[in-house]
C-alpha cells in the first residue's frame, strides 16, 4: 500500500504472505482496516505477544513461504536475488540482531497506509483502535519497527519512544536505519483507578 515493493522484490503475493499471514491466520481479531468509499486505504495488523508470534512465524509461516519462493523461481529474478543477497550480508553483519523488548513491550504491530491517503489521520485512528484492544486485554506495552524517518516521527507523536536505532544496509541505501519504538500501556490502567 505504501511504497511499491516491486522496487526491490518480485513476488508481491509471497511478500504479502510473509508480512501478514501470522496476523490474519492467528490473531485476526487484531486486524483493522480503513476504507474510504468502499476502497481499502490502510490497515493495521497486530499481535498480543511477539514471543508467540516469532514461534509460530518460524514454524508455520516461513516454511511454506520459502517453498513458494523456490517453486516460483523468484531467486532467479535479479531484483529479488540482489535483495536476498543484501539480506544475507546484513545477517552476517549482525544488522538483524537487536535487543529483545518483548518483556516490557510484548505486543507489536504492522501498519500500512496507501501513500495517497497519508496525513489524513487514518494511521492514528487505526493505532488508537489497536491500543484500545490491547488496553482491554491488559497488555502492558507495545512496540513497532520501522525504517522510515517519517514513520518514526509519526509514532513519536502517537506517544511512542525510540528504544533502538541502528544503521542497516540490506535495502542497499546509504542512510537507512532500523528503528524500534515502544509505548508502555500500564499508565492507562493506573489513570482509570484514580
Amino acid at each position: 500500500m505504501g511504497e511499491p515493493m516491486e522496487k526491490f522484490f518480485d513476488g508481491r503475493q509471497i511478500l504479502a504472505d510473509f508480512i501478514t499471514s501470522y496476523y490474519t491466520d492467528f490473531e485476526s481479531d487484531l486486524t483493522f482496516v480503513a476504507e474510504i468509499n468502499k476502497q481499502v486505504v490502510g490497515y493495521l495488523t497486530g499481535c498480543r505477544s511477539q514471543k508467540r508470534q516469532r514461534m509460530i512465524f518460524m514454524n508455520k509461516i516461513i516454511p511454506p513461504v520459502c517453498l513458494k519462493f523456490l517453486f516460483k523461481g523468484l531467486i532467479f529474478k535479479s531484483k529479488t536475488r540482489k535483495f536476498c543477497l543484501n539480506c544475507f550480508k546484513s545477517v552476517l553483519k549482525g544488522e538483524f540482531n537487536h535487543p529483545d523488548f518483548s518483556r516490557d513491550y510484548p505486543a507489536s504491530f504492522h501498519i500500512n497506509i496507501d501513500y495517497k491517503f497519508r496525513s489524513l489521520g487514518i494511521g492514528g485512528e487505526l493505532i488508537k483502535n489497536y491500543l484500545e484492544c490491547l488496553h482491554q486485554k491488559r497488555i502492558r506495552g507495545v512496540h513497532v519497527t520501522t525504517i522510515s524517518q517519517k514513520a518514526k516521527e509519526f509514532f513519536r507523536k502517537m506517544g511512542f519512544t525510540v528504544l533502538y536505532y541502528r544503521k542497516i544496509s540490506y535495502l542497499d541505501h546509504k542512510n537507512l536505519f532500523f528503528i524500534i519504538l515502544g509505548k508502555k500501556l500500564q499508565g492507562i490502567y493506573q489513570e482509570e483507578r484514580m
